[in-house]
């Protein structure tokens, strides 16, 4: 296998994780940021799910 430099291009398939928090109830929230390539900008959707073995009360 032959390894490459980064180029630019290459940033469209990346996803940085930021802003973790662990709220009381079990729920892990953070912030997954990607780049949206034809709108030349950044999406930065806040994501939340249940802790493995906890269970949410609604």
């Amino acid at each position: 296998m032959n390894k490459r430099s980064i180029v630019p291009e290459d940033l469209y398939g990346y996803q940085w994780i930021s802003d973790p928090t662990i709220s009381p109830d079990g729920t892990i929230a953070y912030v997954n940021k990607s780049i949206d390539r034809p709108k030349n900008d950044y999406q930065t959707p806040s994501v939340s799910h249940p802790f493995l073995g906890t269970t949410i009360s609604r």
